[in-house]
């Protein structure tokens, strides 16, 4: 389908999930076309059930104990990321999330304001001209500066921080 083969390490977990669902459409199709989607997902959700890793993965991959299948790609992603997660990344409450600069407005566990950029890459900060002095906090997927890039808000780095809350969701089943 993609000119890939599946176990191919470029492959995408995106093209991968296109593949195998596209493959149980053509089964489902050609030998039980009768059936029901919903009726032959819960026939493969009870035949075929999930097993729970036994070890916390090295890359969190998937973020699929979020909710979410796949990893932000855009700061939209890392906004939604953000609002599922902020009590969990020690601020309580959202004040408001707007499109102007800044992007958000939040309350963290000591009870301070905190303005916040939502960036994919922290970069992206600096090539949007934010102004520095105005922002508290950059919450991004990734940080691609290099170490002698430094930007006076703090950085907090979605992609990590979900690390830590897998491994601590794992270690607590």
């Amino acid at each position: 389908m993609f000119n890939k083969e599946y176990e191919d390490e470029d492959t995408t977990t995106g093209e991968k999930f296109e593949v195998l669902n596209n493959t149980i459409i053509q089964w489902k199709e050609k030998n039980v076309s009768a059936v029901d989607n919903l009726a032959l997902c819960r026939f493969l959700y009870d035949t075929f059930p999930l097993s729970k890793p036994s070890t916390v993965p090295e890359q969190v991959g998937t973020l699929s104990f979020t909710g979410l299948l796949f990893e932000p790609e855009n700061e939209l992603g890392v906004v939604s990321l953000f609002s599922m997660y902020h009590k969990e990344l020690g601020f309580p409450f959202i004040v408001k999330i707007q499109n102007p600069f800044p992007d958000a407005t939040v309350i963290d566990d000591e009870g301070n304001t905190v303005t916040i950029e939502f960036e994919y890459l922290a970069s992206d900060f600096i090539q949007h001209h934010h102004p520095q002095e105005e922002c508290d906090l950059i919450v991004c997927w990734a940080n691609d500066l290099l170490q002698d890039q430094s930007v006076k808000p703090e950085i907090l780095v979605l992609k990590d921080e979900m690390k830590n809350l897998m491994k601590g969701r794992f270690l607590q089943e």
